[in-house]
């Protein structure tokens, strides 16, 4: 696999994603703006390096970000474009200083009345160890070892067919990339494409076709063997009816497939399929307050002589806001993977148990607080069985419309049956930020 291949495939694609812009840009009823914005962060870490106790390493980070956010949006079409370095600087451990790089792009343009065009592409270069993923409206943080650099790039482009009112066809490729600076890690790429078909018989029922397929690849910059290549395919059909404007009610059942590819393409024994079923609701009591429920069963069946697994999936959101605060409840539990993890203990299936609760309270118009925690079990085919707790306050102050200063606590807690993976990490950040958007009509 050559390195940043991702870049021939999206190269093109950036281009055609410029070219909607400025034709969108350039619409009677177009709206463009600026935002340029500046953030300077210090910030106390006690474990650096999210190790042990007995090697934990703490140390003082000043980060300085500058960025420049373009924006465009009319009745045809819409385009985003962010760009921001981060100049990183440590007081201690200084062979850690770097610049982090991160963009972020997404457009949508209506080519004719039914047929829309979505592009998006985010890209991040960090030697942070802590690093937020987002799947399925929740959130799961990766954790590594060490701050050595790396280069993620996430890139969807799709053609969207409505057809009718509540219809549509949606065919799309996808492509993630993991580049690591530390030999003894893969670098890989997942790639594939995507089919999803949502069709409404009646204005009250209607069906939700899906279907994946993605190739992922691995190389390792040492001498030793990188993860196996594999094959994969998903499939998904869910069935809903709205019983009401405020309610509907689904039964979904999915499919998945992995196959793996070992060493000269010789065949392994971690091939595996998984059923699964779930049945869920949503209702809204009000625009003040949502409820979501969901739960099943999946069923693992491995193609070689490992053992057959069986569990439980579910899922609960509960958002209830007030004047002046907001309150978030959610839960989730199932089988998860994460190929492009970074670490090769973690990278394959994992059975889990998620939950959180966010609060958000805004004492006066300039000042607002936000409280979250989590705690989240992961239990790895590899017999790494993990718990994890993390928690984090903040408090927020605009001195002026464009200026804000902010205090943040973190903590993190990961308990393991690996005593080497165990660390407890406290970071305190100061930072001001300063953004004004600038319209350019």
């Amino acid at each position: 696999m050559t390195k940043h291949h991702f870049i021939p495939l999206c190269y093109p694609l950036f281009l055609i994603t410029i070219f909607f812009a400025v034709t969108s840009s350039c619409h009677a009823a177009s709206r463009s703006q600026i935002i340029p914005s500046l953030t300077i962060q210090h910030q106390y870490d006690d474990n650096i390096y999210l190790s042990e106790s007995h090697r934990e390493k703490s140390d003082q980070i000043t980060t300085v970000t500058p960025s420049v956010t373009y924006l465009v949006n009319n009745p045809v079409g819409n385009f985003s474009l962010l760009y921001a370095p981060t100049f990183v600087k440590y007081y201690d451990y200084d062979e850690n200083d770097t610049i982090r790089h991160r963009a972020d792009l997404s457009a949508g343009y209506y080519l004719s009345r039914h047929v829309r065009f979505n592009f998006s592409d985010s890209f991040l270069r960090s030697e942070d160890v802590s690093e937020e993923q987002y799947f399925d409206g929740s959130t799961k943080i990766r954790y590594r070892e060490n701050r050595q650099t790396y280069y993620r790039n996430n890139a969807t482009v799709s053609l969207n067919y409505f057809y009718a009112r509540q219809s549509n066809v949606n065919i799309g490729f996808f492509h993630q990339y993991l580049e690591n600076n530390d030999e003894s890690l893969d670098d890989g790429s997942i790639y594939g494409p995507t089919v999803t078909i949502a069709h409404w018989f009646t204005s009250k029922t209607g069906t939700e076709l899906t279907y994946q397929y993605q190739h992922g690849e691995y190389t390792r910059d040492d001498i030793s063997q990188p993860s196996n290549d594999y094959d994969g395919h998903d499939a998904n059909i869910r069935f809903l009816h709205m019983f009401s404007p405020h309610t509907t009610a689904w039964i979904e059942y999915g499919y998945s497939l992995r196959s793996f590819e070992g060493p000269i393409n010789t065949p392994t024994e971690e091939d595996y399929t998984i059923h699964s079923g779930t049945i869920g609701f949503d209702h809204t009591f009000s625009r003040h307050y949502t409820l979501s429920l969901s739960g099943g069963a999946y069923r693992q069946i491995y193609d070689g002589e490992a053992d057959n697994q069986s569990g439980f999936m579910y899922g609960a959101s509960l958002t209830r806001d007030w004047r002046r605060a907001s309150l978030t409840i959610s839960g989730s539990g199932g089988w998860d993977e994460d190929f492009l993890a970074g670490d090769p203990n973690r990278s394959d299936f994992s059975e889990y148990v998620n939950g959180s609760v966010g609060f958000v309270f805004r004492f006066t118009e300039d000042i607002t607080s936000d409280a979250n925690a989590s705690y989240r079990r992961d239990d790895y085919q590899t017999g790494i069985d993990e718990n994890t707790i993390t928690a984090n306050i903040g408090v927020s102050y605009t001195i002026f419309r464009w200026l804000w200063l902010s205090v943040d606590y973190h903590y993190i807690t990961r308990d393991s049956d690996d005593p080497d993976d165990e660390f407890t990490d406290n970071r305190i950040a100061l930072s001001l930020t300063a953004s004004r958007p600038i319209d350019i009509d």
